[in-house]
């Protein structure tokens, strides 16, 4: 018995500088045209082995092109004025690797960068632990302890936040967190 053919698998689009175009800038006269409007420049692209990388560039260098610049003259619309020529830097991406895409200054006081996790985590981890309960939840892109539900309460009460549920009559409570103790007094 012949066993089926293997398929072709398809190549796949590794992280590596790979010709991108790029779109010139105009000069801020609305009648300059610069020929060609766009080039093609080598920039990392591809894609990396998990969604929390990003292809990047590790290693740059300048690229030098040279333009035309023209005139449009509604004056004669069946020609353009030369205007000589315009030389642009542009940044080409020598080498390229798969790179995390948050780094530290994307973590919140909150929140300590993990390298080898490619995130933010919290760095209160035990107030992460004593946020129990079937009306709560802990949520990691502020690191609290929040209600699940946020109810609308009837006349004559409010929301306590510490017990995800409406009450009646007028408390004070205390609000505890890791920087400080907060009282608050809360009236209808």
């Amino acid at each position: 018995m012949k066993s089926a053919p293997m398929p072709t698998i398809a190549r796949p689009a590794t992280c590596e500088p790979e010709e991108q175009v790029v779109e010139l800038e105009r000069p801020g006269n609305g009648a300059l045209y610069l020929w060609p409007p766009c080039v093609r420049v080598r920039r990392c692209g591809g894609c990396c082995t998990s969604k929390m990388l990003t292809c990047s560039p590790i290693a740059t260098s300048l690229y030098n092109v040279t333009v035309l610049q023209v005139l449009y003259n509604p004056q004669k619309p069946d020609s353009f004025e030369n205007q000589g020529t315009n030389v642009f830097s542009l940044e080409q991406h020598d080498r390229c690797s798969c790179k995390c895409k948050q780094n530290a200054s994307s973590c919140s006081s909150r929140q300590r960068f993990r390298e080898d996790e490619c995130r933010c985590a919290c760095i209160n981890q035990e107030e992460s632990a004593r946020c129990i309960g079937p009306k709560r939840i802990w949520d990691t892109s502020d690191c609290t302890c929040k209600c699940r539900k946020i109810l609308d309460c009837s006349t004559g009460s409010f929301f306590n936040p510490l017990k995800c549920r409406c009450e009646t009559g007028r408390r004070s409570m205390t609000v505890s967190s890791s920087n400080s103790n907060r009282r608050f007094l809360i009236s209808n």
